[in-house]
């Protein structure tokens, strides 16, 4: 009966186990720091300011480089999509009277 142990076995899920939990860990700073800096950049758009202007800017860009890599690593339709929408965002955003509507902090102070 000792040939027939299943530690080995129990040894490699727990391995895989804990693999998965480190990565999930790893990953919650992450959106930790994506969800603080997505709560920024609303606070500052909805106060139009330029730091929000620029940042809400700088995501969307961002958006469009990863959907544009999806399509490069083979999801053509999710990555179709992706860059469509943030592109038609990021257009919308570089508009002169959506640039305009926002101020710096000397403005506000003047």
């Amino acid at each position: 009966m000792e040939g027939n142990s299943p530690q080995p076995l129990v040894d490699s899920e727990c391995a895989r186990l804990q693999a998965t939990l480190t990565s999930w860990k790893n990953s919650g700073h992450f959106f930790l720091m994506l969800s603080a800096s997505l709560a920024a950049a609303g606070a500052g758009w909805f106060g139009r300011r330029l730091w929000g202007w620029r940042l809400a800017v700088t995501i969307i860009a961002t958006q469009v480089l990863g959907d544009l890599m999806s399509m490069f690593m083979g999801h053509f339709v999710k990555g179709t999509v992706g860059v469509t929408i943030a592109a038609a965002l990021l257009l919308y955003l570089l508009r002169p009277e959506v640039r305009g509507a926002f101020v710096g902090r000397r403005a506000i102070e003047r």
